[in-house]
């Protein structure tokens, strides 16, 4: 919603008094506005049905007796005006107060439930004491000064309602007067009081313990603020657990004080929510914030990807779970590098530990195309396919996926495939960057299941581990190079294949995060199939400035023919 300049807010000089029943709200005010009785919020346009939800409040300058008020409708197709509302107890309106007119849904309860009967616009509603006209409105768009005062208020959306702010002021220009505005019954449209907490951290993915993170309370009110009140609790636990507790202040209107917490959080996802909480405070709707986290790596990973299957067949995407707990794939989103992000239905099914889940858009295709593919482990992506690309180097498109949270599980780029095979990760374990090779399965796809190159765990610390051995590169088979940092300062590796003689048959690359893998076709650098033989696959740890700590050793038969 607009505001209006803040010297016009600050101008107004507002007091205290006591809080009475009807009228349910009053503060005095030293500068009063000219007119004694004025709506102060109207709303007309209740998503569906509007009987029973209209509401007019109005704003009393001075003491009214609500015996003495009226209000009268113009319909603005033609017409005079009409009573619609006419006031009959012996109550009297305090001076600087609010009293809602309304039907039987409006909450809280009206001052005065009547069913108003209004229209949508346009048309206008007009305020009389005693018979004597104290405020006119035009409305949904209607804009003649002869039924509204100067310019129209904003026309608004169905469930959205026009508010003074600040209350009670009337430039006899409803169009200035009037903003668009979340309905609030007998509740102050611009609060006097009014505490609120922002998230100031960004939502990212994974933080480690303890998670920092940091809000700012905010004086949204017109009144200053002595001390605010601030919690921060854990409701991701089985019982709300609180984590902090702070008090900030004092707060000018407009001031704001950042508050950077250190939780301690263990494993898992974490909720937390800071709130605050002020007397007399008149808005609650900021008085809660919340920060999602996750702490630690929840082990989902992209492990098959099919960008160029034959054709009558759908693209897929599968996952794994190399984590400890089952996860519900329920608001998951997927996307590639250039489209929008989509999510799976709120139906869809858990992720257990250790199993694989193919995601794709027509699962009845994909299952009618690859033999022995279980359905159960297969789930229709409802949303436009993000279609992964199949050329581009050195990656043909990126495959990204993320919780309901909106929380990173995996983001990987592959490179272009080599035919019409799928893509297979050798890494599911993480870390480093992701290794792919061409599918060998005789299906060219082996969706739901584990390939026959995929590493579930990393080679042991300090550790050089290759499989198969010896390995076979004419039946299709790769040789997995797995290793892991041998000392705390390795912040890379460097791998190749030398033979007996100690010269360099195949440059095997180098990584910069750790565990990584390489992996070895059969061929020399000039890519020319390595006779059958011994061979030694020799890597090199290194530091973050290239120095080398550690060399590790182990030989590998390569096979020919068999």
């Amino acid at each position: 919603m607009g505001y209006p300049p803040a010297a016009i807010i600050l101008s107004l000089v507002w007091t205290c008094t006591a809080r009475v029943v009807t009228p349910r709200m009053a503060v005095a005010n030293a500068a009063l506005p000219a007119s004694v009785l004025v709506v102060n919020e109207l709303y007309v346009d209740h998503p569906g049905a509007d009987d029973g939800h209209e509401f007019v409040e109005l704003f009393a300058a001075r003491p009214v007796a609500v015996a003495a008020v009226s209000l009268e409708f113009h319909n603005g197709s033609g017409g005079d005006w009409v009573p619609v509302w006419s006031g009959a107890t012996g109550d009297t309106i305090r001076p600087n107060s609010l009293y809602v007119v309304g039907g039987r849904f409006v909450k809280p309860t009206a001052d005065a439930v009547v069913d108003l009967a209004l229209q949508n616009g346009p048309d206008a509603i007009r305020v009389l004491v005693a018979g004597v006209e104290t405020d006119r409105v035009g409305y949904g768009g209607l804009d003649d000064s002869l039924w509204g005062e100067g310019r129209g208020a904003p026309d608004v959306d169905a469930g959205r309602s026009i508010a003074r702010q600040p209350d009670g002021r009337d430039t006899n220009n409803n169009a200035a007067d009037f903003f668009d505005a979340r309905p609030s019954p007998g509740r102050w449209n611009v609060p006097r009081y009014d505490a609120g907490i922002v998230l100031v951290s960004s939502r990212v993915a994974a933080s480690l313990p303890p998670c920092h993170v940091v809000w700012s309370v905010v004086n949204a009110g017109i009144f200053p603020l002595d001390s605010v009140r601030v919690v921060i609790a854990d409701s991701s636990r089985n019982t709300e657990g609180v984590l902090a507790r702070r008090i900030t202040g004092p707060l000018r209107p407009g001031d704001s004080e950042h508050l950077a917490v250190d939780v301690p959080l263990g494993d898992g996802y974490h909720a937390l929510v800071a709130s605050v909480t002020h007397r007399p405070d008149e808005s609650a709707a900021n008085d809660t914030a919340r920060a999602y986290r996750r702490v630690g790596d929840p082990g989902v990973r992209v492990s098959e990807v099919w960008p160029s299957p034959p054709v009558g067949c759908p693209q897929f995407m599968e996952l794994y779970h190399g984590g400890r707990i089952a996860l519900p794939l329920s608001g998951w989103g997927l996307r590639d590098a250039a489209h929008a992000l989509h999510t799976l239905p709120r139906s869809a099914r858990a992720l257990r530990p250790g199993k694989f889940v193919v995601i794709t858009p027509d699962s009845s295709a994909l299952v009618r195309c690859i033999g022995g593919v279980d359905p159960r482990r297969v789930a229709q992506f409802p949303a436009t396919w993000p279609t992964f690309n199949r050329t581009g180097r050195p990656v043909a498109d990126s495959v990204i996926v993320v919780d309901a949270w909106g929380l990173s599980l995996d983001r990987v780029g592959y490179p272009p495939p080599d035919g019409s095979a799928s893509l297979e990760r050798v890494n599911l374990f993480g870390g480093g960057q992701a290794v792919w090779v061409a599918s060998h399965d005789e299906r060219g796809a082996s969706p739901g299941e584990a390939g026959d190159v995929a590493l579930l765990s990393p080679a042991p610390a300090g550790r050089l581990v290759v499989v198969p051995n010896p390995f076979h590169p004419t039946m299709g088979e790769v040789l997995r190079v797995s290793i892991t940092a041998a000392s705390s300062t390795d912040t890379g590796a460097r791998a190749g294949v030398y033979d007996t003689a100690g010269r360099r048959v195949r440059n095997l690359g180098a990584v910069s995060v750790l565990p990584a893998v390489f992996v070895w076709d059969g061929n020399t650098d000039a890519g020319s199939p390595a006779a059958a033989g011994l061979y030694v696959v020799s890597c090199r740890f290194e530091t973050q400035d290239g120095k080398t700590t550690t060399r590790l050793r182990t030989v590998v038969g390569c096979a020919r023919g068999r």
